[in-house]
């Protein structure tokens, strides 16, 4: 028997297939769809790849933005001021943040009360030869810095513009309306800057 011979006996589907065009169009049809398959993944492969680099994309231009940027409580959104509302105490305390207050220090609680996400508008408001900050708080962060101030009375709330302590009032009462003001000696630019950055775009 010649080899010839041999692999015609050995085809499994010869008998199935009277006619070699038939096998021809069998096989054809077998690698076909095992060109598709691999074309299928390739395609995977290479999406996994685009989605991997728009995710470092992401990160790298998260780390670029640095201190200039900062994710508010739900981490979807941009604001370029952070601004934060906290309860403060002149006795240290576990867990307080220290910071230079005047001539001595005030130690600062470890949540905020309120920060950029409570917050509905900002608006510069003159004062003299300085200028002030008119904040609007949202009806959940109005309610939150009732409720921290009356239980806060004669002691100071300090408010923190990225990171840095500007004024330290102490509270005489818990604020009646949604608003407050930040009065920290600032300019005209310096307010502006800090009441168009504590909103979240």
């Amino acid at each position: 028997m010649t080899v010839q011979e041999m692999l015609r006996e050995a085809d499994p589907i010869r008998h199935e297939c009277a006619r070699e065009e038939q096998r021809v169009e069998i096989r054809r049809r077998v690698l076909a769809a095992t060109d598709g398959a691999r074309a299928r993944q390739r395609s995977r492969w290479a999406s996994s790849r685009v989605a991997a680099l728009a995710a470092a994309v992401i990160l790298v231009t998260i780390a670029l933005l640095g201190s200039r940027a900062w994710f508010g409580g739900d981490a979807t959104l941009l604001a370029a001021v952070r601004f934060e509302v906290r309860l403060a105490e002149t006795t240290p305390a576990p867990g307080f943040q220290q910071v230079k207050a005047g001539d001595g220090f005030l130690y600062l609680h470890p949540t905020p009360v309120v920060t950029n996400g409570d917050v509905v508008s900002a608006s510069v408001m003159p004062r003299g030869t300085t200028y002030e900050i008119d904040v609007v708080f949202t009806a959940a962060g109005a309610a939150r810095m009732r409720q921290a101030m009356a239980a806060h009375l004669g002691a100071p709330m300090a408010i923190l513009i990225d990171g840095q302590l500007v004024a330290a009032p102490v509270v005489r009462s818990a604020i009646k309306g949604d608003e407050a003001l930040i009065s920290g000696k600032f300019t005209k630019a310096q307010a502006e800057r800090i009441a168009k950055g504590i909103l979240i775009h």
